[in-house]
C-alpha cells in the first residue's frame, strides 16, 4: 500500500472543506437556507456569518482547519498504514 503525499493532501483536504464552508455561508445569504448551521460554525470560526464578507472569511478559516485535519489524517494514515 502505498503511503499519502502530507502535504498535497492536506492541501487538497482544506480546499474542498473550504468549499464546503463557502458553499453553506453562501445558500444561507442567497436563499436563507442553513442558517442554524451558519450559526454553530460560526461559534468556531470567528467571523463567518451570511454576508459576502463573512462567507470568505469562514472560506478561509475552512481552509486552515481543513489543511490542519488533512495534515493528522494523511500523518495517521501513513502512520498505521504500513
Amino acid at each position: 500500500m502505498s503511503k499519502l503525499d502530507i502535504r498535497t493532501f492536506s492541501i487538497h483536504f482544506g480546499l474542498l472543506w473550504s468549499f464546503c464552508i463557502v458553499t453553506i455561508g453562501a445558500l444561507a445569504t442567497k436563499y436563507n437556507w442553513a442558517n442554524k448551521m451558519v450559526e454553530t460554525i460560526s461559534s468556531v470560526y470567528i467571523g463567518f456569518r451570511s454576508t459576502p464578507t463573512g462567507v470568505l472569511i469562514g472560506g478561509l478559516w475552512g481552509f486552515l482547519d481543513g489543511v490542519i485535519g488533512g495534515i493528522i489524517i494523511a500523518w495517521l494514515f501513513n502512520k498505521f498504514s504500513g
